[in-house]
C-alpha cells in the first residue's frame, strides 16, 4: 500500500519543469565558483599571514555572520514570504523601502555602541583590545554586509537567479584580489586591506540597489494597504533566532579563544573551511526551491512542495555522503596543502565537523517548510533547545578534549535540530525520504572509501596533481556506483524535465 502511494506520488507534477532545474543548475555553478575562490583565500592567509592575525580575519567573518541577522530583523526571510509573487510594484516598493528604514536604525545603534566600546569589543571578538581600530571599521563593513543580503533576498523572491550567482561570485573575487594585492604584492597593514574590502562591498551595494530596484520599483513609502502586523510578527522571532543558528554554529570559536587560544581558534578555522563544503549543498538546494515552494504553497499546491523537498532530500543525500568519506579519509594532505602542517587536526575533528554540517543540511531544509506555515515560535524554541545543548557540551567537552570536543558538541546540537524539525515539518507536509536510495549510495560510498584509504597508505599525496587525480578515481567509483543502479540519480538528473 505503502509502495503504490510513494509511487503514485512520484508521479505528481515533475517540480515546475526547466525553471526549478535551470535555477538550481545556474545557482550551483556560481556557488562552487565562489566557494572556490573563498577557499583560495585559505592558502593565501595562512601561508602569508601569522596565525593569530589569520584568526582575526575569520573572527571578523563569523561575527558579521552573528549580527547581519539580528541586523537584518528577520526580514531577508520576510522578503521571501511575502514578496515572492506579489505582483503590486508600489506595495513591493513601500513594504522593501519600510524594511530599509528599521534595517538603517539598528545599523545606527550597533555604530554608537561600537564607538562607545571598541577596546570591550575587540578583547570580545579577538581575545585583545589591541585591535579596537577593526571594531570601528567593522561597523561600516557590517552595514554592507547587511544590505548586501538584504538586496539578494529581495531578487530572490523575484527569481532573479542568475543575477543573484554573478553579484555572490563578485564579491568573492573582489575579496580575494584585494587581498592578494594588499597581502603579496603591496604588502600594507591588514586594516588598509579591510578598507578596500569595504568600499567595493559599498559600491556594489549602492549598483544593485539602483540596478534592480530603484530603477523597477522606484521609492515609495508608507504603510497604507501594508499588512505589517503579519510581517512583523512573522520576522521578530527570527532576530533571536538568527542569532541563536550563528551561536549553534559558530559560538565554540569563542568558547575555544577563551579557553584554549587563538592558534587553537586558527586551526578549528582552517578544518571547519574544509568541512564547511559540505553546506554548499543544502545552501545550493535551499537557496532555489524556497521561492518555488514559496510560490506553490501561496497558491494552495501541497503536492508540488511535497515532490520539491522529496527531489531535493535524494540529491542532497547523494552529495554529501561521499564528501564525507572524502575529507575523512584525506584531510592531512588536503589541509597541508591549502595550509601548513601546523593547521593540521585530528581527523575525528574533520568526520565529527563533516558529519555535524552534513546532518545541519537535513535541518536547513526542513526548515522551509516551518516557515511556509508560519511556526517561526516553533522553530526558535528548537533552536533554543539545540543551542543550550550546544553550549552545554562545550563547557564540559572542550577543557577535557580540545577541539575534538567542540566538533562533538556540534554534531550533537545539529543531530537535534535535524531530527526534531523534520518529524514537525512532515507533519502537515509528509514527503517520503528516499530510503531506496540511501542504501545504495552508502554501499558506493563504502567502495570508493575502500579505494582512498588504499591510496592514501601507498601513495604520496603531497602535490596538487597527484591528489586531483585520487580525486576524480574516487569520483568515477562513486559514480559506476550509481550508474549500474536501477534508478540512477545521475542518469535521472539528465533527464528532469
Amino acid at each position: 500500500m505503502r509502495g503504490r502511494k510513494i509511487k503514485k506520488f512520484m508521479k505528481i507534477n515533475k517540480v515546475s519543469a526547466l525553471s526549478l532545474k535551470d535555477d538550481t543548475f545556474l545557482y550551483a555553478i556560481s556557488v562552487f565558483a565562489e566557494r572556490a575562490l573563498s577557499f583560495f583565500i585559505i592558502p593565501l592567509l595562512t601561508k602569508t599571514l601569522s596565525q593569530e592575525l589569520y584568526a582575526v580575519w575569520t573572527q571578523i567573518i563569523i561575527t558579521s555572520g552573528l549580527l547581519v541577522p539580528v541586523v537584518l530583523v528577520g526580514f531577508s526571510n520576510a522578503t521571501v514570504r511575502f514578496l515572492a509573487g506579489e505582483s503590486d510594484r508600489t506595495k513591493i516598493s513601500r513594504i522593501f523601502h519600510g524594511m530599509c528604514a528599521i534595517i538603517f536604525s539598528v545599523l545606527v545603534f550597533i555604530g554608537i555602541y561600537a564607538f562607545l566600546f571598541p577596546f570591550q569589543l575587540s578583547a570580545l571578538m579577538f581575545g585583545t583590545g589591541s585591535y579596537f581600530r577593526l571594531v570601528y571599521l567593522f561597523g561600516f563593513f557590517l552595514a554592507t554586509e547587511a544590505f548586501f543580503e538584504l538586496f539578494i533576498a529581495f531578487l530572490r523572491a523575484q527569481k532573479e537567479i542568475r543575477v543573484i550567482s554573478l553579484y555572490y561570485f563578485s564579491k568573492s573575487l573582489f575579496r580575494i584580489v584585494l587581498l592578494s594585492l594588499g597581502i603579496i604584492f603591496l604588502r600594507i597593514d591588514f586594516i588598509y586591506i579591510f578598507f578596500a574590502i569595504f568600499i567595493v562591498q559599498a559600491l556594489m551595494v549602492v549598483y544593485i540597489y539602483l540596478r534592480h530596484i530603484f530603477s523597477e520599483y522606484g521609492l515609495f513609502l508608507g504603510s497604507m494597504g501594508i499588512e505589517w502586523k503579519n510581517i512583523i510578527v512573522f520576522s521578530l522571532p527570527l532576530i533571536p533566532y538568527g542569532f541563536l543558528i550563528w551561536a549553534n554554529n559558530f559560538i565554540d570559536r569563542y568558547f575555544i579563544l577563551h579557553m584554549l587560544d587563538i592558534k587553537q581558534v586558527s586551526i578549528y578555522a582552517v578544518t571547519y573551511s574544509l568541512a564547511g563544503i559540505i553546506g554548499v549543498f543544502y545552501s545550493i538546494l535551499g537557496f532555489t526551491i524556497y521561492p518555488h515552494i514559496a510560490r506553490a504553497w501561496n497558491k494552495g499546491d501541497k503536492e508540488k512542495v511535497k515532490h520539491t523537498m522529496h527531489s531535493a532530500f535524494k540529491y542532497y543525500v547523494f552529495s554529501i555522503v561521499p564528501l564525507i568519506a572524502v575529507f575523512t579519509i584525506l584531510h592531512v594532505p588536503i589541509i597541508k596543502m591549502i595550509s601548513t602542517a601546523s593547521y593540521v587536526s585530528h581527523w575525528l575533528v574533520i568526520f565529527f565537523l563533516t558529519l555535524g554540517i552534513g546532518v545541519f543540511g537535513v535541518y536547513q531544509l526542513n526548515i522551509y517548510l516551518l516557515l511556509l506555515k508560519d511556526k517561526t515560535m516553533l522553530n526558535l524554541f528548537i533552536t533554543m533547545v539545540a543551542v543550550a545543548a550546544n553550549v552545554l557540551l562545550n563547557l564540559i567537552m572542550i577543557p577535557a578534549f580540545g577541539i575534538i570536543g567542540a566538533s562533538v558538541a556540534t554534531l550533537f546540537s545539529n543531530s537535534i535540530l535535524a531530527a526534531w524539525t523534520t518529524i514537525e515539518a512532515r507533519k502537515d507536509i509528509f514527503y517520503p525520504f528516499p530510503w531506496e536510495h540511501f542504501q545504495r549510495i552508502i554501499f558506493s560510498a563504502a567502495v570508493m572509501s575502500v579505494f582512498l584509504i588504499i591510496i592514501r597508505d601507498y601513495v604520496s599525496l603531497w602535490n596538487v596533481a597527484t591528489l586531483l587525480i585520487v580525486l576524480s578515481g574516487a569520483v568515477v567509483i562513486y559514480g559506476i556506483g550509481d550508474f549500474i543502479q536501477k534508478d540512477s540519480l545521475l542518469l535521472g538528473l539528465r533527464s528532469a524535465q
